[in-house]
């Protein structure tokens, strides 16, 4: 941008430079403070301090003076400045006023000179939405450099700049929550709310609301936690409802009741005032209306698994059909493939069918050789349930498990087929 004249005035030039995609340049503010005179200095009106976008030249934003006279960058050039030295005369900092600039420390990053510009580049690059000061001051060179047949800047320079926050659009909304069935278990134990970006740390306590058919509020049916339960992007978050309320002959499913009744209808309300990553507000408020059916305290049961047989040769997608839904997060990675020599299958897994259908598409092509499907232990359905063991039961003694898998709480076995003419 710009710079103030030599008098203590401040002049304002505003533009937009695309940064990557969204980020464009904030309004930059450039002032001069009175400093100490150099020999032949020239008025400060030619000299510009501006944020400049991602270039050939430039690999990422970078702060840049321009407009000093060629012979006055050869000298800072053959001077070959120390990072401390550089820092001392020209900084980069978070400070707020003038005065703070030289006192706190300034960015980290390294400095250049080319033919016509003095650039700064951030080590790890500068945060979007904050603001930074740039000083430049020629009165504090080290005497070493030869300043007296050059024009300098008459005065300290100083300006603000900063990228701007990330483009508002789109907003972040709620994709889809899990279960997806219209129906769910009286026992339900959680759900999985999906989101279109990442959001915020905050966990959705204060956001969530449960409501009866009259759109009356359930009293606290969800657990409250320490910790809020996402992802690793923070693009889903998991709701548990109190198990101590659904489980029976618990003390708060005898006292407090359980939260969920069969046969009656509920809404799962999200506000939109939750926030995403980047402190926006949710496009806009989520209802997501179902209805409860019997509890389930059956353990799951491979055996009533039907499994697909892919063709060998091809990447047809093996699927298994499922006779209940189960829990969707816990269906990406508690189910897997394995070959004859007990390697995990690489490929990509689809969910659909209300939680009824998995499907795994390798990356590689189907061999003539047994694969087998294997559920880990931690598979469970929507109300907890685990192969050969129901959520409800009291017993101590352990899952059964494959001797050949020790892992694996189930094994199907399947041989691709090959191609008939």
């Amino acid at each position: 941008m710009a710079m103030g004249s030599g008098s203590l005035a401040c002049r304002k030039k505003e533009g937009l430079v695309k940064l990557g995609l969204v980020w464009a340049l904030a309004v930059v503010p450039a002032c001069a403070a009175p400093a100490g005179q150099h020999p032949g200095a020239e008025p400060t009106a030619s000299v510009q301090i501006a944020l400049r976008a991602p270039s050939t030249a430039v690999s990422a934003p970078a702060v840049e003076v321009s407009g000093l006279p060629p012979a006055a960058l050869r000298a800072v050039r053959d001077a070959a400045l120390t990072p401390e030295e550089w820092s001392g005369w020209f900084r980069v900092s978070v400070a707020s006023t003038t005065e703070d600039a030289w006192t706190q420390p300034g960015v980290l990053g390294s400095y250049t000179v080319t033919d016509d510009t003095i650039r700064f580049s951030p080590l790890f690059g500068f945060d979007p939405g904050r603001s930074y000061l740039v000083v430049f001051d020629a009165s504090r060179l080290p005497a070493r450099v030869d300043q007296g047949h050059h024009r300098w800047p008459a005065r300290a320079l100083h300006a603000t700049v900063g990228e701007s926050a990330p483009d508002p659009s789109p907003v972040t909304t709620v994709l889809q929550v899990y279960p997806s069935a219209d129906v769910v278990p009286e026992n339900l134990l959680r759900l999985y709310i999906h989101f279109s970006a990442p959001m915020g740390l905050r966990g959705g306590l204060n956001y969530i609301h449960l409501l009866d058919a009259d759109g009356r509020a359930v009293e606290d049916p969800f657990l409250p936690l320490d910790v809020a339960l996402w992802n690793e992007d923070r693009t889903r978050y998991t709701l548990l409802f109190d198990p101590g309320r659904v489980k029976r002959g618990i003390l708060p499913h005898e006292e407090v009741g359980q939260p969920l009744f069969e046969g009656r209808m509920y809404t799962l309300v999200i506000d939109d005032a939750w926030a995403d990553a980047n402190g926006r507000a949710l496009l806009e408020s989520f209802r997501r209306a179902f209805r409860v059916g019997p509890a389930d305290h059956h353990a799951i049961d491979p055996a009533g698994w039907h499994v697909s047989t892919p063709g060998a040769g091809t990447r047809e997608p093996v699927v298994v059909s499922l006779p209940k839904p189960l829990d969707f997060a816990l269906l990406q990675r508690a189910v897997v493939i394995l070959t004859a020599e007990d390697d995990v299958l690489d490929g990509v897994v689809t969910i659909g069918e209300t939680e009824t259908r998995w499907s795994f598409t390798p990356q590689v092509v189907w061999e003539t050789q047994p694969y087998r499907v294997v559920a880990l232990p931690v598979l469970e359905d929507p109300a907890g349930n685990r192969v050969g063991r129901s959520f409800e039961t009291t017993s101590s003694e352990p899952l059964p498990v494959s001797a050949a898998t020790p892992r694996a709480t189930a094994n199907l076995s399947f041989l691709p087929s090959q191609a008939t003419h």
